[in-house]
């Protein structure tokens, strides 16, 4: 077999065991990160449209 399959496959594997570990923090401060942005400072975030979101008064 090739040396280069062999190796990546290594690499797949043992990061496959890993890949939980790492998700789960990940989405954890993305998330608090864009909603303290999304609360503090929704003008920085360029998507957030405060009419269709909050301006419904």
């Amino acid at each position: 077999m090739d040396k280069r399959c062999l190796h990546a496959g290594k690499i797949h594997n043992e990061y496959i065991q890993y890949l939980p570990l790492i998700m789960f923090p990940e989405g954890l401060l993305n998330g608090i990160i864009m909603t303290a942005m999304m609360v503090f400072h929704p003008d920085w975030i360029r998507t957030f449209d405060a009419k269709a979101y909050i301006d419904e008064q």
